[in-house]
């Protein structure tokens, strides 16, 4: 008769890529230069204290906090978000991310002050998506979070909950 110490636990995750996948990994960006993008989308949030002026404060205070090197000066825009051919702004940071990936000076980090400005609708959210496979993080300042390639769950399910709230505002 076998003792219990003889066999193999069947959802032993110990030797797993799944335990990998989800275990906190420190993501280490190649360079430290980054972009940003600030926008306010009505009267009543100026009115609030997010201006234009107040969030790229923010993003500027953040960007040197973070010791990251800001290689243009941020788009500041008023475009919709809610329409994904509409964000001619979002295609033009995203496309300038993506073209500097073959330069001696490659952008690993993108500043929003919200999410709603990354993840607006589900194709602007699947090119941001696309831009963590290249090794870009992406920094929401707002909402306390930075998500990478290595992000852990809990850091996908904030992205993911907050991406479906901002979805369901417009």
């Amino acid at each position: 008769m076998r003792t219990a110490t003889q066999y193999e636990k069947i959802n032993d995750l110990s030797k797993s890529s799944l335990k990998d996948k989800f275990s906190k990994r420190e993501f280490v960006a190649e360079t430290n230069f980054c972009v940003a993008m600030g926008r306010v989308s009505i009267k009543v949030n100026k009115d609030k204290g997010y201006s234009d002026q107040a969030q790229l404060e923010e993003i500027y205070s953040y960007i040197e906090k973070s010791n990251l090197v800001l290689v243009r000066e941020p788009w500041d825009i008023a475009e919709t978000a809610s329409k994904h051919e509409s964000r001619k702004n979002f295609f033009e940071l995203i496309d300038f991310v993506e073209a500097s990936q073959k330069s001696k000076q490659p952008i690993k980090h993108i500043i929003f002050a919200y999410t709603s400005r990354g993840s607006r609708n589900k194709k602007s959210k699947r090119m941001i998506e696309e831009l963590l496979d290249i090794g870009v993080a992406i920094h929401f300042i707002k909402d306390n979070l930075i998500l990478n390639s290595m992000s852990d769950f809990g850091e996908w399910l904030n992205w993911e909950f907050k991406s479906l709230k901002d979805q369901e505002d417009i």
